[in-house]
């Protein structure tokens, strides 16, 4: 999810830290000038991931990367719905991601608009899948971006940002 999973979300590709028992390394490739995949197993069944991704309370215990903490969370979980995340930096500066949801298939699949307060470019376009694998479930999330410029920007974001935030999903699914 550009700067904030999870997002929930540019040309290579990288091995992150590892999960815990379970799980999976996180990988991120970029697939064309614009799109960016990102795919990591976690030891949990999709119903729990994608309540984890969708569920303010859950939200607020996983989603904060790189010093940053979510402390509002809003979603209207359908398609044609909203959703908005407010974070607090570490120097205390408040900003948010928003943006519609797409498409909305219970435990499977999340498509998605995201925009930031504060840039001017067109929202991404995140698609979330969620597959069984045993008694885990891989995700598969891909970030479509206006232009290359952008994807060129967002990357290290994502990159930081994917692998801190997973980290914490990782910790709070062995909790569930």
């Amino acid at each position: 999810m550009g700067c904030a999973l999870l997002t929930f979300a540019c040309m290579l590709a990288a091995a992150l830290p590892q999960a815990p028992a379970g799980g999976s390394p996180t990988r991120i490739t970029r697939t064309s000038d614009t799109d960016v995949t990102i795919r990591r197993r976690f030891a949990a069944p999709p119903a729990s991931v994608f309540a984890a991704l969708t569920q303010p309370a859950l939200l607020r215990r996983w989603m904060s990367a790189n010093g940053r903490e979510l402390v509002e969370s809003t979603v209207d979980l359908r398609s044609g719905g909203r959703y908005r995340h407010q974070f607090r930096s570490p120097s205390g500066r408040i900003f948010a991601m928003f943006g519609d949801y797409r498409e909305v298939v219970p435990d499977r699949r999340l498509v998605h608009t995201e925009a930031y307060d504060g840039y001017d470019w067109e929202p991404l376009v995140t698609t979330t899948e969620l597959e069984t694998d045993g008694a885990g479930t891989v995700l598969t999330m891909t970030i479509r971006y206006p232009s290359r410029a952008i994807c060129d920007r967002d990357l290290p974001n994502v990159e930081s940002g994917t692998s801190d935030g997973f980290l914490r999903l990782d910790a709070l699914l062995a909790e569930r």
